[in-house]
C-alpha cells in the first residue's frame, strides 16, 4: 500500500513538472496545484497509517487503550 502512495505522488510530481516545462500552467497555478496535490496525498497516507498501525502502537506500549480509542474512529454496529 505504501508503494502505491509513493508511485501516485511520483506520478503527480512528474505530471506537474511536464505541465510547467511546456508552460501549460503558470507559476502561480503550478504551485497552488502542487501544494493541493501534496496535501491530499499526505492526508490519504496519514489516514491509512493511523488505521493500520493501531495494533503496532499498542504492541509497542507507546499508547494505552484509551488513547487508541480516542485516535481511531468508532465503528458502527449494525443490528439486523
Amino acid at each position: 500500500m505504501k508503494n502505491l502512495w509513493f508511485l501516485s505522488g511520483l506520478m503527480f510530481s512528474v505530471l506537474m513538472a511536464i505541465l510547467r516545462a511546456y508552460a501549460i500552467v503558470s507559476d502561480t497555478c503550478f504551485w497552488i496545484l502542487f501544494a493541493l496535490g501534496a496535501i491530499a496525498i499526505y492526508k490519504l497516507i496519514c489516514r491509512d497509517i493511523d488505521r493500520d498501525s493501531a495494533d503496532v502502537w499498542e504492541a509497542m506500549g507507546l499508547m494505552s487503550d484509551e488513547e487508541l480509542e480516542k485516535m481511531l474512529p468508532e465503528k458502527e454496529i449494525s443490528t439486523n
